[in-house]
């Protein structure tokens, strides 16, 4: 049974694993539901009614180009728990330890689409192929057929963590090749 919780954002279940009835019940069209198998990242999709998501997932490994290396497709979330095994997620052992919530935390930032045009959006676009892990990955699609805007918190915290261990370092080297003085003191 869900457990959600509000955020300044928005709502966001707790964690839960399997595929029971009552959970699934609880979903909305155009709710963005969150994956996690283990994985370096969350998978995501949008739920479009009928027990069905649609999500992008990368089709060939190239994970850059962004150049017909991806999918959009429709398929039922049962489906995607019971059987989420490498096809759509980089870890092929998700199939038993897949967890899963609704996560509409964007929507104190962003005001969401009316749920059919969530739904249309994502329908529309199944068959698509592009996908890129930076540019364009599965929570930039979910995210942009729910708010109108191609965003991944994924990516941006592990920019902000990169460039904050690149700016950390780059100011400790100047600190070193300076001796440790700063600008008043040279």
């Amino acid at each position: 049974m869900f457990t959600s919780f509000s955020t300044s954002n928005g709502k966001v279940t707790e964690w839960t694993i399997g595929s029971k009835d009552e959970d699934l019940d609880r979903l909305q069209i155009g709710d963005l539901l969150e994956f996690n198998g283990g994985q370096l990242y969350n998978h995501w999709a949008v739920f479009v009614g009928n027990d069905s998501i649609v999500h992008l997932f990368n089709t060939n490994g190239d994970y850059f180009s962004r150049k017909g290396n991806g999918k959009i497709v429709l398929e039922k979330i049962i489906y995607y728990i019971q059987t989420s095994s490498g096809k759509h997620t980089a870890n092929s052992s998700s199939k038993s330890k897949l967890k899963w919530r609704i996560n509409n935390g964007l929507d104190g930032t962003y005001q969401p689409l009316p749920a059919e045009d969530i739904k249309k959006t994502a329908i529309e676009h199944i068959g698509d192929g592009q996908y890129s892990l930076i540019t364009y990955n599965c929570e930039h699609f979910a995210n942009d057929c729910r708010y109108g805007r191609e965003y991944s918190r994924q990516v941006n915290q592990v920019a902000g963590i990169v460039g904050g261990s690149l700016g950390g370092s780059l100011m400790v080297g100047s600190l070193l090749m300076s001796g440790g003085k700063t600008e008043d003191e040279n």
